[in-house]
């Protein structure tokens, strides 16, 4: 249970950095955030608000352990994200691809999970 609290505590602090970070603008722009869970969707929505728009790409009632779709299905489906939120770089198979397609130079967006927590603070 602390290893989650963990998780969604650090994936709530780096939100907020990055939604604080881009600067407050008079514009009606709303931040696109992808998220690979339901769950991180809700936590990004609560911290930042009407800031963004949130949808995430792991269908409900689906086991995230098995969710695997193609390369274009994820490409698709993040092409217009500014950031990205993962529970980690290996957890999914998803994220696994979402950092790889990143890496690669197929997306332009942030991705941000736990170790970038870890790793940053």
């Amino acid at each position: 249970m602390n290893k989650i609290a963990l998780m969604l505590f650090s994936t709530m602090l780096l939100f907020s950095a990055f939604v604080f970070s881009v600067g407050f603008s008079f514009s009606d722009d709303k931040i696109v955030v992808v998220t690979v869970t339901e769950y991180l969707a809700s936590i990004v929505e609560n911290v930042g608000g009407d800031r963004v728009e949130v949808s995430y790409i792991i269908p409900p009632n689906v086991d995230p352990h098995h969710y695997d779709p193609p390369l274009a299905e994820i490409i698709q489906s993040l092409s217009k994200a500014r950031l990205v939120v993962t529970t980690a770089r290996t957890h999914l198979p998803i994220e696994e691809k979402i950092y790889k397609v990143v890496e690669e130079g197929l997306l332009k967006t942030e991705v941000v999970g736990l170790e970038d927590y870890l790793e940053n603070g």
